[in-house]
């Protein structure tokens, strides 16, 4: 069944129209698939007047537009949007009909996996989590000392994958669970994800960049760029910004790395010793510790290690710079 978020309740409920942000991605489509039209019209009255032929870069433009349609329509259905609901705002559109905020008719949505799409974004997020940690801890080389992938190709994944999973996530109109099946509010995802590169060998090391990075998807980078042109991830936060995990990675792998010298000037008397398998000695010693004194404005990290139950991740920024 096809569901949606009662606000109200935190429970999904039955679809019966578009959420405000699958409004958003359908009205792409439907716009999109116009403006291909709308082309397609003009040329041929051109060339009825004229009988010239289109150039080429005519019909590049036309290529152009056609292929971003087909992947915003990828987009809506990774975010749950009815397959039957795509193909109705595609069809006015071919017909010339400009999106409008109130459609009078929404076919009846057919059935949408919600769980299997939930579980994607997860899968993602937990490669993310990991990615981070590889690169934190500098483990990019193979068992020879040959790079395990190009300069940069790393972060590349990692600043594409956050806009996915947070254009993805918010598209899924997701319940508090699911955020947090998605991405944990609990500081403490950073120092498993870094305890456990740091376990692997080079043979580990190789065997997940081989199983689960993928590193050569044009399809996927250019995805996330057109979430991050629509305005649907920062109006729904579902992953603190990018440049704060980084940050929460970094600190943690000092810490496991060094935790008495991290900890030995600046910690009260009152904060435990970092264990990690303890994530509220984990959030208290990092706050207390801090990276370098003080956390960066508007990370959000002294709210999880206050009040872990209700954190709730502040705008999403753009993927910084690589570290």
């Amino acid at each position: 069944m096809s569901e949606n978020v009662d606000q109200s309740s935190g429970e999904p409920t039955p679809l019966t129209a578009p959420s405000a942000t699958h409004k958003v991605v359908l009205r792409e489509i439907q716009n999109t698939a116009k403006q291909c039209t709308d082309m397609l019209e003009a040329h041929r009255r051109v060339g009825q007047v004229t009988g010239t032929i289109a150039p080429d870069a005519f019909y590049s433009v036309y290529q152009r537009r056609n292929e971003r349609g087909r992947e915003l329509e990828d987009i809506a259905r990774a975010g749950g949007v009815p397959e039957n609901w795509i193909t109705h705002v595609r069809t006015k559109g071919e017909q010339s009909t400009i999106w409008h905020d109130v459609h009078k008719y929404w076919p009846t949505p057919e059935p949408v996996d919600r769980r299997a799409l939930i579980e994607n974004v997860s899968a993602e997020a937990r490669t993310l989590r990991l990615a981070l940690a590889v690169s934190a801890t500098g483990k990019i080389f193979d068992a020879n000392g040959q790079r395990l992938w190009p300069v940069g190709a790393l972060n590349d994944y990692m600043g594409a994958s956050w806009k996915r999973i947070s254009g993805i996530g918010a598209l899924l109109n997701l319940t508090a669970p699911e955020r947090e099946q998605i991405w944990p509010t609990s500081p403490g995802w950073a120092y498993t994800a870094v305890a456990t590169v740091r376990a692997w060998d080079h043979r580990a090391l190789t065997d997940w960049r081989d199983q689960d990075l993928d590193l050569s998807e044009p399809p996927e980078a250019y995805r996330a760029r057109l979430l991050a042109e629509l305005p649907i991830a920062e109006q729904h936060p579902i992953v603190p910004p990018y440049s704060t995990l980084v940050d929460l990675v970094g600190a943690a792998h000092r810490n496991l790395e060094h935790p008495t010298e991290r900890l030995a000037d600046d910690t009260p008397a009152s904060a435990v010793p970092i264990d990690a398998g303890n994530g509220e000695a984990i959030a208290e010693a990092v706050a207390a510790a801090s990276l370098d004194g003080e956390q960066p404005p508007g990370s959000g990290f002294d709210d999880v290690a206050r009040q872990p139950g209700e954190y709730r991740p502040p705008l999403l920024e753009a993927p910084g710079p690589e570290p």
